[in-house]
């Protein structure tokens, strides 16, 4: 047990690495609608972001707005659901992060 942390930054958090979402993802790809995936995967802040980048480049700006707030918050919730106590590194390489 000692053997495993020699070496080891005891002061560095885990980073927070949040589950992959493929049904998403298959969505996206078949060419669903972003508002329509958001709308079937509500908890998922992949869905809200492509709906807002949808919005976003259709001009319409105040519903992009909200559903990268939407978004954003259901991204905090997948942390927090995942272990994340509002510190540590979530790193940006791993993709399902980056909803």
């Amino acid at each position: 047990m000692v053997s495993s942390i020699i070496g080891k930054n005891l002061m560095e958090m885990d980073p927070t690495l949040l589950p992959e979402e493929p049904e998403v993802n298959a969505r996206y790809e078949a060419g669903d609608l972003p508002e329509e995936i958001a709308q079937r995967f509500p908890a998922s802040s992949l869905a809200w972001a492509l709906a807002a980048e949808d919005a976003w480049g259709e001009g319409r700006t105040l519903e992009s707005y909200a559903y990268a707030r939407v978004g954003y918050h259901r991204g905090l919730d997948a942390l927090r659901g995942a272990g994340w106590k509002g510190a540590g590194p979530v790193p940006w390489e791993h993709e399902p992060n980056r909803g």
